[in-house]
Parts: structure tokens; sequence; C-alpha cells
């Protein structure tokens, strides 16, 4: 199965599961792995995914330390100083354009749809691709659309709960940026360029609107592990077409939200939370019989 593996701490794609036991790195955007294993799709594509990112955070924090730093610099007084700084802030605001539309559109989207082929290969024991992960998917079932909706059950299960720890630091971190902002907005002696460079910061992709993208991201986590988990135990024939085109929709509603939010999930919560997620997953298991 898959949910996203980020050695540096952030997930945004797959996962590797056992049955009663996970361990080890996070894929990219929904899976489980284990280090033991073989997953040639996280070199050759995640590594590069989690590299452009980082790249387009440290990019974006260097750009917003530069706009405050413009305001002490008195251009009178050191008027080549203040220009060089501001064209050294143009430039990097172009950087973190072209950064953000290649991970978006080339780097991203190119894993995201390897990812998606391996998945699919192992549902339906068809090599779709060239390049095949090995001992990362716990399902057993031989009916590729029974295994597609297992797999969507337990990925959007970890997916939920890790977006919603991660959630307490991005609600409290757009609260407090925005409550800055507003401070400054409304206290009449501040000046308007500070104003104007903390909206920059405040609703920019890295404060609002990724909180915003990540909530969005949560509630649809929560809509297809509710979706899946009925649909599962709703059904008693397992072969109806009905059955099968609802796992489809279940897997492509989440697949492509996570493609639309383009939200990376955290490691780190991942490792902390998985032992009490990965008993929570044998417990269901049990309980749906699968």
């Amino acid at each position: 199965m898959w949910t996203d593996l980020f050695e540096s701490g952030s997930l945004a794609l797959g996962y590797e599961s056992t049955l009663g036991k996970r361990t080890g790195l996070l894929l990219c955007q929904g899976d489980y792995m284990k280090t033991s294993k073989s997953d040639p799709l996280t070199k050759s594509y995640y590594k590069a995914v989690h590299n452009a990112e980082l790249f387009s955070q440290m990019t974006f924090y260097a750009a917003a330390l530069l706009s405050i730093a413009i305001l002490f610099i008195d251009k009178a007084a050191s008027p080549n100083l203040h220009d060089l700084a501001q064209m050294v802030f143009v430039l990097l605001v172009i950087i973190l354009f072209f950064s953000r539309i290649l991970s978006s559109i080339y780097w991203s989207s190119r894993a995201h749809e390897k990812r998606f082929g391996d998945l699919l290969s192992h549902s339906f024991r068809v090599p779709l691709t060239d390049e095949i992960s090995t001992g990362y998917h716990s399902h057993t079932d031989k009916d590729p659309f029974k295994a597609i909706i297992i797999s969507v059950l337990e990925n959007s299960l970890f997916s939920k709960s890790i977006a919603g720890a991660m959630l307490r630091w991005e609600r409290a971190k757009a609260a407090s940026y925005l409550g800055i902002w507003l401070v400054c907005a409304l206290y009449r002696q501040s000046e308007l360029t500070a104003i104007a460079v903390a909206a920059q910061i405040v609703f920019s992709g890295d404060v609002i609107e990724r909180y915003m993208r990540l909530e969005w991201l949560k509630s649809q986590f929560d809509h297809v592990y509710d979706a899946a988990f009925s649909t599962i135990q709703s059904t008693t024939n397992f072969t109806t077409a009905e059955f099968r085109g609802r796992s489809v929709q279940l897997l492509l509603t989440y697949e492509t939200s996570k493609s639309k939010a383009g939200i990376s999930l955290s490691s780190r919560l991942f490792n902390k939370l998985n032992p009490s997620l990965s008993q929570s997953w044998d417990h269901l298991t049990k309980t749906l019989h699968l």
C-alpha cells in the first residue's frame, strides 16, 4: 500500500504495510514501506519530489526574511545595498514561482503516476510499469477490486490520522500569523510597507493557503475512509459491477484529493502514530473479516 516516504520528516504520497506491523519510512502521498524491501520508485522519483519541496520551502523563508530585512535598510544612507536587496528579493520570488510549478506539474505528477501504476500492478497482478516495488502490499486477496478498496481503506486510515495531527500545528501557526498581520493592519502607526510585507508572508502558499489545503485534504480522507468502510461492511458479493465501480471511484477520489492538495504528510508523525494506527488497522481487519 502507499503513503509518502520522505526521510526528511515530510510525507507525501505512499506507504508500505504488513498486516499486523508497519515499520520503516514513508513513501510519497499515500503508503508505508519497510527498509529491507525493494522499492525503486523511492530513489528514482520521490527523492526528487522531496528535494524540490525542501528547496521551495527554503526559498520562501529566505525571501520572507529578506523582505523584512529590507524594511530596516535606509535607502538614503545605503542606496546600493537597498537596491541589491530588492534585486535579490525579486530573483528569489521568481525562483520560488518556477520551483513550485516544476514540483507540481513535473516531479510530483511523475512520481504519483508511477506509484499509481505500481498499486494497480499489484492489485491486478499485471506489470503496468517497468519499475515495480516488491514486498510492500499487505493484501493477499486475488480479487483486484477488493484489493484496491482494502488498500484505500488502510491508506485513508493512516492518512486521515496523520493529517489530523498535523492540523493542530497548522491551525495554531495560521492563527498566529493571521493575528500578527491583523495587529499590524489595525495599528495606525504601522507603515504601509510593513503591512504589505506581513500580508505577503501570511497569505502566501506556505501559511494560510497551506492550512486551508490541509483542512480540505483531511476532510477528503475522512470521507474516503467512511465510504470505504461502509462499502466493505455492507457488501456480501464482491464481484458485482456496483462494488467494482465503487472501489475504483474511491481510489480515484483518494488519489485526486492528494494531487489537488499537494500536501506532504509528516513522516515524524507517522513514526509516532504508527504503533497505535497499526493496532487500529489490525482490529479493523478482524472487524471486517479482511
